[in-house]
């Protein structure tokens, strides 16, 4: 998969297990179960829609490709009165996209085989990360995810928020990579384990955004001396120092407080 060149083969931490993620990103993308599943919880029939259509829509050429869809026959009997049809999706509905990479990285560190990574990465996917890159209204989606990260940085640093739209800087734009790949590719393999064990524990992506939020604290003072979105994304571009559970705990005692 390109993805995985252009990612995580290029990572210092991540390099010596591209084979591994190969292996289990192939397995995702042909795993039929991560589809019903995630249309199951999405509410979503367009994923499953195209894999059955009615007999009569399926010519009889010997190549069994319909003219007018495009589809063509997959092998096995027609079931109940319809053709099973190939889909131009891989099985899992999951297309991977820049980054999908690094949701398996992290966890070559927690497992040695294959099937291990795998089994951890397809529940996680479901119950966490599928979330952060579809558009819906549920609280812990990618887009409710975002507006608590404006709305915490504009609570917990006001002047840097001010600063920021007085001369165009979108903290959004930088903090929302971070969210989506959930600080993977950001964060030293240690450091993004604990936050992942962190939103196991507490079950809630919520985290997300308190972590982005706080990083943006603890670089407020080199952020009040630029003026431009391209030196914003310089200051925050290097993450490989930061200290997860301080950094929520100071974030969460401002809370509380």
């Amino acid at each position: 998969m390109k993805d995985i060149q252009l990612t995580a083969s290029r990572d210092e931490h991540y390099f010596v297990f591209e084979d591994l993620i190969y292996q289990v990103s192939l397995c995702f993308s042909r795993d039929p179960y991560v589809c019903h599943q995630l249309c199951s919880k999405f509410g979503s029939r367009a994923q499953t829609a195209a894999r059955f259509a009615p007999a009569s829509d399926i010519t009889s050429s010997n190549s069994g490709v319909n003219r007018n869809s495009g589809t063509s026959k997959a092998d096995g009997d027609a079931i109940g009165g319809q053709s099973a049809v190939t889909s131009a999706f891989p099985p899992s509905s999951c297309i991977p996209f820049y980054g999908w990479a690094m949701y398996v990285a992290p966890l070559c560190y927690v497992h040695e085989e294959a099937e291990d990574i795998y089994y951890t990465l397809r529940a996680m996917y479901i119950k966490y990360w599928s979330r952060l890159h579809r558009l819906s209204s549920h609280n812990q989606g990618i887009v409710a995810l975002s507006v608590l990260f404006e709305r915490l940085l504009q609570q917990q640093e006001p002047e840097l928020w001010i600063h920021c739209l007085n001369n165009n800087i979108e903290p959004l734009r930088i903090a929302m990579p971070w969210m989506v790949q959930a600080f993977s590719g950001f964060l030293i393999p240690d450091q993004l384990l604990f936050l992942w064990d962190l939103i196991l524990g507490f079950d809630s992506m919520l985290l997300l955004p308190l972590l982005a939020a706080s990083v943006f604290s603890l670089r407020r003072e080199n952020l009040h001396r630029i003026v431009s979105q391209d030196s914003a994304e310089t200051i925050l571009s290097d993450l490989s120092t930061i200290q997860v559970v301080p950094l929520l705990q100071m974030a969460l005692s401002q809370q509380s407080g």
